[in-house]
């Protein structure tokens, strides 16, 4: 999985070098290369959800269940809501906080990119205006997310379901640490994380336990 959202961070890079992300309004600047991103996203993020859902030991009786079908039983104390990403680029000042799962879309118990994605998916070519900047973003912040999640999940499978799903026991990495500066704290920071796999879009900004 982690493959595949280094593919769709590339393509989004690629096309952030002729339209940066940057300079450009968020909301207003879309394209059929961004739709096509949201559109390759979307089944690895429900795919992303369903695997960490089995891994809690969580089941379902429906016989095609769905990415909200999942998401309630793994956010029932908020491990989706409280996961930060930040987004790297130095002209953020050094960072920018994304909570992918907390930007709600225009009906408040769905999130903004993934009902973009499905409006998207099932009404195209109509719906290549969701193809923005501020859904694709956000939708690879959410990907990228639940492949931090399942990572945090494999180091820590001994511990109770309920102390992985509780939000008060993922800790914040100490965003006072690099507040005002233009990089990421050096890798001997004991706070910081070296993934299997490594976003060239993000960094992590929650841990489930803290590791020196």
């Amino acid at each position: 999985m982690g493959k595949l959202c280094s593919i769709y961070e590339k393509q989004f890079l690629q096309f952030s070098d002729i339209v940066p992300y940057v300079d450009n309004d968020w909301t207003l600047t879309k394209s059929p290369l961004l739709a096509s991103i949201l559109l390759g996203i979307g089944p690895q993020i429900e795919a992303m959800t369903k695997i960490i859902f089995n891994a809690l030991g969580f089941t379902t009786e429906k016989n095609k269940p769905g990415f909200w079908d999942y998401y309630p039983e793994l956010n029932q104390k908020r491990m989706f809501t409280s996961h930060s990403v930040i987004l790297k680029n130095s002209a953020y000042q050094g960072y920018k906080i994304l909570h992918p799962f907390n930007e709600l879309g225009s009906n408040t118990d769905n999130v903004m990119w993934w009902e973009a994605y499905n409006k998207l998916k099932h009404s195209l070519p109509e719906g290549l205006e969701y193809g923005s900047l501020q859904n694709t973003i956000h939708g690879l912040a959410a990907l990228s997310s639940l492949l931090h999640i399942a990572y945090e999940i494999k180091l820590n499978l001994t511990k109770e379901r309920d102390f992985i799903l509780d939000s008060k026991n993922w800790h914040i990495t100490n965003l006072g640490v690099f507040e005002g500066r233009n990089e990421w704290p050096p890798v001997q920071n004991p706070l910081h994380k070296i993934l299997d796999w490594k976003s060239e879009l993000f960094f992590f900004d929650n841990v489930l336990t803290l590791r020196v």
